[in-house]
């Protein structure tokens, strides 16, 4: 029977190694600009996204449609990345969504854990091996 401690810091080890092979293969994208699909338009020139985080942004973001398309934590994240890091620090704001998108990662792999089943002593690392590679997958 393995011990509670044993079982946590393998979990703890699992999601590390997660979080860190998700963000490898991105951070290079801190150094890159914008790209002319639509980074300019949803970025660099959307007035309510440049002002940052504000009452007024705030209600844009859970009121606006865009391009039809309904994504208030998107535009909170963008209001928030200029409140933080600045106009034209292009190489933060892809930090800041590399750094989400680990957290994410990390949710997913949580998540296919816990639907994966109950987790019994003697299957566990053969559990955490497979959700940490479909995790992976959908990570990268």
């Amino acid at each position: 029977m393995m011990p509670v401690l044993k079982k946590s810091l393998l979990l703890l080890f699992a999601v590390a190694v997660v979080f860190t092979a998700t963000i490898l293969p991105f951070f290079l994208a801190n150094d890159f600009g914008l790209i002319n699909l639509d980074d300019y338009w949803y970025v660099a020139t959307h007035d309510p996204i440049i002002k940052g985080m504000n009452f007024e942004g705030i209600k844009f973001a859970f009121t606006d449609l865009g391009e039809s398309i309904w994504m208030p934590l998107t535009w909170l994240s963008y209001m928030f990345d200029h409140s933080l890091f600045g106009f034209g620090n292009w190489g933060a704001f892809h930090l800041h969504s590399i750094i989400l998108h680990s957290i994410n990662a990390c949710l997913v792999f949580l998540l296919l854990l816990k639907i994966s089943g109950k987790i019994s002593d003697e299957r566990i690392l053969k559990r955490v091996i497979v959700c940490v590679i479909g995790t992976l997958i959908w990570s990268v």
